[in-house]
């Protein structure tokens, strides 16, 4: 038996209602893919994004000792996660600095 197109079409209305891509931001498919429907749809940018997952996954201080330049052990640990996870985009370009205060 079919169905009187009246009946349905509310039906069809309701579910192409939501926009393409709304079906993946799901807690189940996790942080990378609700981060990559945010760049794609425009909500953060890409830079963003790399900046936000940069700090989530590698420490961004590196500490000298007291009246010191060199880098201690752990130091430089830090220094080596913040070098390969650079390289690991070498599209993106990265910034880096420094900031002392007056002792």
């Amino acid at each position: 038996m079919t169905r009187p197109l009246a009946i349905i079409a509310p039906f069809l209305a309701a579910a192409c209602a939501q926009t393409a891509g709304d079906h993946i931001v799901r807690p189940e498919f996790g942080q990378a893919t609700a981060t990559a429907h945010a760049v794609q749809t425009g909500a953060i940018g890409a830079a963003q994004a790399l900046g936000a997952r940069f700090q989530s996954l590698v420490p961004t201080t590196i500490n000298f000792p007291f009246d010191s330049t060199v880098l201690t052990p752990q130091a430089r640990a830090v220094l080596d996660a913040q070098a390969d996870f650079m390289r690991a985009f070498p599209e993106a370009r990265f910034s880096v600095f420094g900031h002392t205060d007056l002792v």
